[in-house]
């Protein structure tokens, strides 16, 4: 994510549900990183992560067994994907979201149009609707 886009919100839950090897989720504080891509060459071992996925590991980065560098904070940084909806709008939005696209495919001009047989519409006695004529010099 770039520094000039405005975070993305999930809910507790969409974190929750990303705590497998395919695609793997972990929190510091409300901060949310995707470490899907990390899992391989985490030097602990994927399954140090895998095990802590979808919570927070604030914790576990300040130690003990092991204190992580500022340099490993700073790595991580790079699969920042967003911010934990601490006030519960994310699930009201993402609803707002899948509403809303609900009314517009029913409100869709598109959807007011009858099916177009390309059989029949394009070709009427098996001639192009558009010819093509070389430009004569």
């Amino acid at each position: 994510m770039s520094p000039s886009e405005s975070p993305r919100f999930f809910s507790e839950k969409e974190v929750a549900n990303h705590s497998t090897k395919n695609s793997c989720w972990v929190l510091t504080g409300t901060r949310i990183y995707d470490v899907t891509g990390f899992l391989r060459i985490h030097p602990g071992g994927e399954a140090l992560i895998l095990s802590r996925s979808g919570n927070d590991i604030r914790m576990e980065m300040a130690g003990p067994p092991h204190r992580h560098s500022e340099n490993a904070r700073r790595w991580m940084e790079q699969y920042y994907i967003g911010e934990l909806d601490t006030d519960g709008s994310a699930d009201e939005i993402q609803t707002a979201r899948e509403r809303k696209k609900t009314v517009d495919e029913e409100t869709s001009p598109i959807s007011k149009c009858s099916q177009v047989n390309l059989d029949t519409v394009c070709f009427e006695n098996h001639s192009p609707l558009l010819t093509y004529s070389p430009r004569q010099s």
